[in-house]
């Protein structure tokens, strides 16, 4: 591994370890015999940078917009190592380090072994990020959820095993799980969507969405403001409540034309699981992407 760029953290703050030589091998989750658990925190100046890059190979990362104009970017990393015994669990503990490194203007961040570690060891980190608004982010996690917050930015979110959430974007998203549902409230675009294994609830203020969701295994449930122009099109068992809108089905290929039809361009398409699409008043989301239409989806009472 090269070297880690310098980065300005605050003297308060505690510091983050860097480290040469480490690798991403954190082991297979939950078959340790001894866990110990360890959260470090740092704060950076956001000023340098327009996206940050997060990976961890266990664990959850969340990635929150703090208030607007305040560039910092707060990073708390719960961190639990584990092995056949106590001395092992912390010897792994002590092992397992959240590097940094400036690129450019992002700021990456990933859990790493430092040295060579045993077999026997493992690991989970849980990463949770505050930062402003305005920021991007790309966020990987092989074995755990990902969600984000009210970012303005685009966003490029991926897990093999777990669940993407997102709430409240404004800009490009990209998401895509291979075992997990995904959850999204976006009004930016393009979107685009996709799991192997799961279902996707997809709902948005905007009028005009473009881009793509897929899912291989699972059920799609798009909800769309009255006033939504665009064609969407697609595969899978199609149905429809409150659209406004010419809809013409083939087995299962179908086809909408909502308002203008050159607009905007979505596609839809499961391989084995229906699609669903809806139309209701629009209500603009919240800061922290609360909305009622996503609860909505997943068949809550209010559906």
């Amino acid at each position: 591994m090269r070297l880690l760029t310098a980065i300005a953290v605050l003297p308060a703050a505690v510091a983050l370890a860097l480290a040469a030589g480490c690798s991403m091998r954190l082991g297979h989750f939950g078959s340790a015999d001894v866990w110990v658990e360890a959260t470090e925190k740092c704060d950076f100046n956001a000023a340098d940078f327009d996206c940050v890059a997060v990976v961890t190979h266990n664990g959850r990362i969340d990635v929150i917009a703090g208030p607007e104009g305040r560039e910092m970017i707060e990073l708390v990393a719960a961190k639990r190592a584990g092995g056949d015994d106590l001395d092992e669990a912390n010897a792994a503990l002590a092992a397992l380090v959240i590097s940094r490194e400036s690129r450019g203007r992002v700021l990456e961040i990933q859990a790493d072994w430092c040295g060579d570690p045993s077999d026997d060891w493992e690991a989970r980190v849980h990463f949770t990020l505050t930062v402003p608004p305005r920021l991007a982010a790309r966020l990987e996690s092989h074995n755990g959820d990902v969600a984000s917050t009210g970012l303005l930015g685009a966003i490029d979110l991926s897990t093999h095993n777990g669940d993407i959430t997102i709430a409240g974007a404004r800009g490009r998203v990209t998401a895509e799980s291979h075992n997990g549902r995904i959850e999204c409230c976006a009004d930016g675009e393009p979107i685009e969507l996709s799991t192997h294994n799961g279902d996707i609830c997809f709902a948005t203020t905007s009028t005009r969405v473009s881009g793509a969701i897929e899912s291989h295994n699972g059920d799609i449930e798009v909800d769309l403001p009255l006033g939504a122009c665009g064609t969407i099109f697609g595969h899978g068992s199609f149905s429809a409540r409150d659209l406004a809108a010419t809809v013409q089905i083939d087995g299962r290929d179908f086809k909408v034309e909502l308002g203008e039809p050159a607009a905007a361009r979505l596609r839809l398409a499961t391989h084995n699981g229906s699609v669903r699409l809806k139309q209701q008043e629009s209500r603009r989301f919240g800061r922290r992407g609360g909305d009622s239409r996503v609860r909505a989806a997943r068949g809550s009472p209010s559906r």
